[in-house]
Parts: structure tokens; sequence; C-alpha cells
């Protein structure tokens, strides 16, 4: 049973998405935490708050993402 029906084709290409996705979860879970605990040690406020800025970038992409590939299902 393989990928050959253009129905079938959407449905391998999907879970190829989704496990995708799955892979850099951690990855992201990681850099998430660790960001997190960055900023309470950083002494300039000017880093902390450009710090703050791309995590907050990074989570609304992730969370967008994870919304949009939920919707191909």
């Amino acid at each position: 049973m393989g990928c050959a029906g253009s129905k079938e084709a959407s449905s391998c290409l999907l879970q190829d998405l989704q496990s995708e996705i799955e892979t850099h979860r951690d990855v992201y879970a990681s850099l998430n935490g660790t960001g997190r605990k960055l900023l309470s040690s950083l002494a300039s406020q000017d880093d902390a708050v450009m710090l703050q800025r791309r995590l907050d970038e990074m989570n609304q992409r992730w969370h967008h993402l994870k919304a949009k590939s939920m919707a191909i299902r």
C-alpha cells in the first residue's frame, strides 16, 4: 500500500508534514526554555527586551505553523 493515488499522496504528504513538525517539537521546547532561563540572567535590559521579542516571535510562528497544519487535516 503506497501513495500512488492523488488522495493517498495527499495523505502521505500530510503525514510527512506532521512528522516533520513533531521532530522539531523538542528543539522548539528546549530553545524556548533556555531562552526563558537566559532572560532572568541578562544584565542588560536592552538585551532582555530584544530576547523577549525574539522568543515571542518564535512562539507566534510555532503556534501559527501548528494551527495551519491542523487546518490542513
